[in-house]
C-alpha cells in the first residue's frame, strides 16, 4: 500500500473570522495547468468520519485505493491533513487562520458565515467562472438539476465549494424497529398508531418481562427524524407548517409528546434512566430480553439483530389516528454537506486547473463507477446482464476488515462524486430487509422539512450564540420533566398544562431573533431555488 504523509493538529482553537492576511484571488499559484507532464502535489485538509477511521492503518485517507487511482490518472499526489478526532472544528479554526492554507479544504461551511464569507475574506477561491471549462461534468449536473444547483451555490449565486451529490433522493435511514417474534408471541401486528404502540409495549412488559420495552433516545426525543413527534404535527427543531417556519419545542405538539413519554416512563414502558444510557447500553438492551423496540438505522442494527438471532421488522412512523398524514421524517437531500462530502479550493492552491479536472472525474460516468464500486475485477464483477456485484474483498475480506471498513478502503462510501447509494452500498445490498424498511419510510411526505440554509457571518454568530443557550435550556428542562424533577414546563412533574414560562424563556434566550434569521435565510433559498 502506497505510503502517505499525514499531518494531525492538536492546538487550542481560535475563532475563524475576519479578513485573512496574505490571501487574495489565487494568491498561492496559477489557475491554468502549464505543464501537464509535471506531477503536482496538493495538500488536503479533511476531517475523517468517525466510523471510517478504523479502515485505515495509519489513519490516512490516502490509503484508499480509489484515491490512489485518481493520483495515477491525473499525475498528482494528495497529502492529507486529518485533524484530531473530537477537536475537528477547533482545528478548522486554527487551520483557516493560517495564511498558508491547504490547497483543498473539506467541511468549508464551518467557516464563520459559510462558504460565501470564505470567498469574501480571501480564503476560498470563487470557481464559478472556471467550472464550465475545468469541471464540465459537474456543471452539467448543476444545469440539469435545479434542486442540486440551488443547494450547491451561495446566496449570491457563486460556486465556492464542490459537493458530493446524488441524482435521486436516498431512502430515509432512520425509523422505528421492533422485534417481530415478540409481536408474534403477544399476538400483535406491527403498531401503526400511538395507541397501538402503547398497547404493544404494555404487552412486552407484562408478557415478555421487558424492563424497558421501548428504548428512548438519551435526549428525550428523536432529533434526527422526529419520530413520534411528527405524529403531533411538529418537528424536532425548525420546520415548515404550511410554508411558515416554526420551532418544534415551542409548539403545543411538543408538549403533548413529552406528556406521552413521561407517562410511558411512569408506567414502566421506558427505562427511567434512559438519559444515562450509552450506545453500548442500548445495544445490550435491544439484543437481550430487556427491550423490544427502538428508533435507529436498520443498516446499523441489522448486524446486531442477525448476530443475536433476533427477528425484527420496521414499523411505520406512528400517527395519532389511523389514516393521518405525516409531513416530517429524516430526509437526505441530493447535495451532501458532510465532513468528507464538500470541499473548497483555497486561494493558496497551486495549479487549480489540474485539481478541478481531477475532482470533476467523480462526476463522470466512468469516475462515478470507480468511486461507487471500486476497481473492476478486484472489488466487483459484472454479470452477463450487466449487473455489478461486489466480491469477497468487500464482503469476506481476507485481511479481516468488515464491510463497514471495506467501503472506505477499497471504494469511497461518500465523497466528491455522484453517489449511487441504493445500488452501490454493499451493506444495504446485503440486507434486503433493511432496504425494504427504508423504502417504506420514504412514502412519508417531507414538506415540513427545511432544506440546508446559508447564513451571513453576522447571522451565523447570532444563531450559534442563541441556539447554544436555547438547546442547553431545552435539554435541561426536557430531561427534568421526563424524570420527574423540578422544571419550567409545568407546575407539576406529570403533565404539562401551562408551558408559558418555558416558551418565554426560549424567547429570552434568543429564539425569537433566531426564528427571524431562519426565515430570512429560507427566503433567500427560495429566491435562488
Amino acid at each position: 500500500m502506497k505510503g502517505k504523509k499525514t499531518m494531525a493538529f492538536g492546538c487550542a482553537a481560535i475563532l475563524a473570522c475576519g479578513m485573512l492576511a496574505g490571501c487574495g484571488e489565487n494568491g498561492g499559484g496559477s489557475i491554468t495547468d502549464d505543464d501537464p507532464t509535471e506531477k503536482v502535489t496538493y495538500t488536503v485538509w479533511m476531517p475523517l468520519e468517525p466510523w471510517s477511521i478504523s479502515s485505515f492503518t495509519n489513519r490516512d485517507f490516502g490509503e484508499n485505493e480509489i484515491i490512489q487511482e485518481i493520483e495515477k490518472k491525473f499525475n498528482i499526489e494528495f497529502i492529507f491533513q486529518h485533524p484530531v478526532t473530537g477537536s475537528e472544528m477547533d482545528q478548522f479554526s486554527i487551520m483557516i487562520g493560517d495564511k498558508n492554507l491547504p490547497d483543498l479544504i473539506f467541511s468549508p461551511s464551518w467557516y464563520l458565515g459559510g462558504v460565501e464569507a470564505g470567498i469574501r475574506d480571501g480564503a476560498y477561491l470563487d470557481i464559478t467562472q472556471y467550472v464550465p471549462e475545468y469541471m464540465p461534468n459537474y456543471q452539467k449536473i448543476l444545469d440539469e438539476n435545479a434542486d442540486i444547483e440551488s443547494l450547491a451555490k451561495t446566496d449570491s449565486g457563486q460556486i465556492g465549494a464542490i459537493y458530493g451529490v446524488s441524482l435521486y433522493e436516498e431512502y430515509p435511514y432512520y425509523g422505528p424497529l421492533i422485534k417481530q417474534k415478540w409481536l408474534d408471541d403477544v399476538g400483535e401486528d406491527v403498531p401503526v398508531t400511538i395507541a397501538d404502540w402503547e398497547r404493544v409495549l404494555t404487552k412486552f412488559k407484562e408478557q415478555k418481562g421487558a424492563s424497558a420495552p421501548f428504548i428512548l433516545d438519551p435526549t428525550g426525543y428523536d432529533y434526527t427524524a422526529g419520530t413520534f413527534l411528527s405524529a403531533y404535527g411538529v418537528g424536532p427543531a425548525f420546520y415548515l407548517d404550511g410554508g411558515e417556519i416554526k420551532y418544534g419545542p415551542s409548539e403545543d405538539g411538543f408538549y403533548e409528546y413529552l406528556n406521552l413519554m413521561r407517562r410511558w416512563i411512569k408506567e414502566g414502558l421506558i427505562d427511567p434512566n434512559f438519559s444515562e444510557k450509552s450506545w453500548d447500553d442500548m445495544v445490550a438492551q435491544i439484543t437481550s430480553a430487556q427491550s423490544g423496540a427502538m428508533i435507529q438505522s436498520p443498516d446499523t442494527m441489522s448486524v446486531y439483530f442477525e448476530n443475536n438471532g433476533i427477528s425484527w421488522t420496521a414499523a411505520p412512523y406512528p400517527v395519532l389516528n389511523e389514516g393521518d398524514e405525516l409531513h416530517y421524517r429524516q430526509k437526505s437531500f441530493k447535495v451532501y454537506d458532510g465532513w468528507m462530502t464538500v470541499a473548497a479550493i483555497s486561494t493558496s492552491c497551486k495549479n487549480v486547473e489540474r485539481l478541478m479536472r481531477a475532482l470533476d472525474y467523480g462526476y463522470s460516468e466512468e469516475g462515478a463507477t470507480l468511486y461507487n464500486f471500486g476497481i473492476e475485477g478486484r472489488t466487483y464483477t459484472v454479470t452477463e446482464d450487466g449487473k455489478k456485484e461486489f466480491t469477497d474483498l468487500i464482503y469476506n475480506n481476507p485481511y479481516g476488515l468488515t464491510p463497514t471498513q471495506t467501503v472506505w478502503r477499497y471504494k469511497v462510501h461518500n465523497g466528491l462524486f455522484i453517489r449511487d447509494e441504493h445500488n452501490a452500498n454493499p451493506i444495504l445490498i446485503a440486507n434486503p430487509k433493511s432496504l425494504e424498511a427504508r423504502k417504506s419510510w420514504a412514502e412519508i411526505k417531507t414538506d415540513a422539512v427545511i432544506p440546508p440554509l446559508s447564513y451571513t457571518r453576522e447571522e451565523s454568530q447570532d444563531v450559534s450564540a442563541n441556539m447554544d443557550a436555547v438547546n442547553k435550556y431545552i435539554s435541561t428542562q426536557v430531561l427534568s420533566f421526563l424524570t420527574g424533577k423540578q422544571n419550567d414546563l409545568s407546575g407539576t412533574a406529570d403533565v404539562i398544562t401551562d408551558p408559558s414560562v418555558f416558551r418565554n424563556n426560549l424567547n429570552v434566550k434568543g429564539l425569537t431573533e433566531t426564528l427571524q434569521i431562519v426565515k430570512d435565510a429560507y427566503a433567500r433559498y427560495l429566491e435562488r431555488a
